[in-house]
């Protein structure tokens, strides 16, 4: 006896409750600029530092410094670090930047650490010089600094052929003069887009054209044209000669 298998289908009304939709959007935000380290090496400490204090100096590029961080291998102090700038002016001359307290603390299980000077804005000097306040503790010593700079970026969606200028800068500030911006002035500069190349696809303007026989009895088509137009010119002209010249008399004179 063979076992018969049965299946029952039932059929049920869907139901929604809601729909989400999700649309992609692109938010722009300008408080959030990019900031990267540097390092700038070991500054060199000053021949005549004041009593009590320790002093360095060292050089970084221009660029929009907001933070400097020390390296050191002493342990266990607190001590003041003043910064100041060198102001090309007029007028010339060093500018307070910042000054905190910076310490480093690794007694038994206590461990804190604290070694950046955050300034009040973005400096962008050539020069800098630092002052640790000592006072009866003896100098610690420095092996590094590392700048942190704001980068900021502009990303362009652009299109090719076509021209884009930015401008920037701030009403209150000088342009700058640069040695060698009247030789690079000179020069002329091509801006490149790289492309890739995708699949090849029909033209849709294309046009296979006259076919090549048809094309080679184009001329002779001409050469008969030309022919026939020449044999009407000569037959008119024969016309015209066998028929008798007639001249033009005067018109009678009516007083005779």
């Amino acid at each position: 006896m063979t076992a018969a298998e049965r299946r029952t289908m039932r059929e049920e009304p869907l139901r929604l409750d809601g729909i989400e939709l999700r649309i992609p959007a692109i938010e722009v935000r300008d408080d959030q600029p990019v900031r990267r380290p540097r390092h700038l090496g070991g500054p060199r400490p000053s021949a005549d530092p004041p009593t009590g204090a320790s002093v360095w100096l060292f050089e970084s590029p221009r660029e929009p410094w907001v933070a400097l961080q020390f390296e050191t291998t002493a342990e266990n102090f607190s001590r003041i670090f003043e910064i100041e700038g060198w102001n090309a002016g007029p007028p010339s001359g060093w500018r307070p930047l910042a000054s905190r307290t910076l310490h480093r603390i690794r007694v038994d299980g206590a461990r804190s650490e604290d070694l950046t000077v955050r300034l009040v804005q973005a400096e962008r000097r050539s020069k800098y010089r630092l002052t640790v306040r000592n006072l009866d503790s003896p100098p610690i010593e420095l092996t590094g600094v590392v700048a942190t700079a704001e980068v900021w970026e502009e990303v362009f969606f652009s299109q090719p052929c076509r021209v884009y200028t930015l401008l920037y800068g701030g009403s209150g500030h000088r342009a700058p003069r640069y040695d060698i911006a009247s030789v690079l002035s000179s020069i002329p500069r091509w801006t490149t887009v790289p492309a890739r190349l995708g699949p090849a696809s029909p033209n849709p303007g294309y046009s296979a054209g006259v076919p090549a026989a048809a094309g080679q009895t184009l001329p002779f088509a001409a050469i008969g044209c030309a022919a026939l137009a020449l044999a009407w010119a000569v037959a008119r002209s024969a016309r015209r000669i066998g028929r008798p010249e007639v001249e033009d008399s005067p018109p009678p004179n009516v007083g005779e």
